[in-house]
């Protein structure tokens, strides 16, 4: 992301005009607080969110009470991890060359500790074996003990060349994974315990979307495009490596791309990602084959991730459309078609209680 995510949102707006639908087709459920790029988190009843202004809220749905628990110093796309009751999540943009990571103790809502670092935190910190894992930017990737807060390790360099990591970690039988863009394009796979490189694949474009993993086939995309330019048909590389193996399975050329790794369409051995586009295409890719099959053609571009709903594969335009697709003998058939007057873009994760909460620019939405 080369601008904030407000200045993405409104650019958006103005480029695509208000649909010739003249009335909302399914009334949604809205949380006002600014734009939010990630799902709200569950914790104890309520509901956890990160808006791009650096708040940290807590929301009660049963009697809709929003509570600001905590702010950040600078804007944050980050989104939450949380874990034994602490959120942790960064801030920064990408512009920004210092950043802060910040843990949280929900039940006394006081920080617990903040920690400054080189870059920017564009994706949520994971805790894993008493470390705290993030990507940061130009600053690389690191490893943080939580007990002494000092850094495990801190990987910036792979054959030379920097690591630009703005990814999502993917750990595999004691590794972990990430994407790199620019100076290395592709993904660096590190010792989890040591951050020693243990292997690393060249793409052709800079892998700037999240990472997927179905077995041992990591995905994403890759590719330069820049939302704020708004180049919708920009080309990318959907990339199936096989961490068992090693080596580069398949990069799929396509037209437009994605900065979220799409959803599976099943939990298989011969599984398949349900792909959506910047250009309005939605598509299966087969993880083995690399086969790519068209499901359905729009016209509004799709930012944010494909999602599960209700046993249907989802995809929301960026103007609110809501397509959903059961699978049949014949392939995808259009299930659930509605209309939402809402933006959105993001991350869009699990349902929480049956409910899903949608990512957007005036926060977040309930399908």
């Amino acid at each position: 992301m080369n601008k904030t995510i407000p200045l993405l949102l409104l650019l958006c707006l103005t480029i695509f005009a208000a649909p010739k639908e003249p009335k909302e087709t399914k009334k949604s459920w809205r949380v006002n607080v600014g734009p939010t790029v990630s799902s709200p988190l569950s914790y104890e009843g309520a509901l956890y969110f990160l808006a791009t202004t650096g708040l940290l809220l807590r929301f009660e749905e049963n009697d809709k009470k929003l509570e600001k628990i905590f702010q950040t110093e600078k804007s944050s796309v980050s989104g939450l991890t949380i874990e034994s009751g602490i959120a942790y999540f960064g801030e920064g943009v990408h512009e920004d060359k210092k950043a802060n990571i910040y843990a949280v103790d929900l039940k006394t809502k006081k920080l617990l500790f903040k920690k400054e670092v080189t870059g920017h935190i564009e994706r949520n910190p994971v805790v894993k074996d008493g470390a705290l894992f993030v990507s940061m930017g130009p600053g690389g990737f690191g490893s943080l003990n939580l007990e002494t807060r000092k850094w495990n390790w801190i990987a910036s360099k792979v054959k030379e060349s920097k690591i630009h990591s703005d990814s999502n970690p993917i750990f595999y039988k004691g590794s972990v994974c990430i994407s790199s863009v620019y100076e290395f394009k592709g993904v660096v796979c590190l010792n989890q315990a040591s951050g020693v490189v243990t292997h690393s694949q060249k793409l052709k474009y800079s892998a700037k979307s999240e990472l997927g993993l179905s077995g041992s086939k990591l995905f994403g995309f890759a590719h330069e495009a820049d939302l704020v330019k708004s180049k919708w048909d920009t080309p990318s590389v959907f990339y199936i490596i096989d961490l068992e193996k090693k080596k580069t399975l398949k990069e799929v050329e396509l037209r437009g791309f994605n900065f979220y790794a799409p959803e599976l369409t099943t939990k298989t051995k011969e599984n398949e990602a349900f792909v959506s586009l910047s250009t309005g295409d939605i598509i299966t890719v087969n993880l083995t084959s690399g086969k790519i099959t068209y499901v359905y053609e729009f016209p509004e571009p799709f930012i944010s991730s494909t999602f599960k709903y209700k046993e249907q594969l989802c995809a929301l335009g960026v103007m609110g459309k809501l397509l959903c697709f059961k699978k049949t003998k014949k392939g995808f058939a259009l299930s659930n078609e509605k209309r939402y007057f809402e933006t959105p873009i993001g991350k869009i994760k699990e349902s929480v209680n049956g409910k899903l909460y949608i990512p957007s620019r005036i926060g977040f939405f309930n399908l």
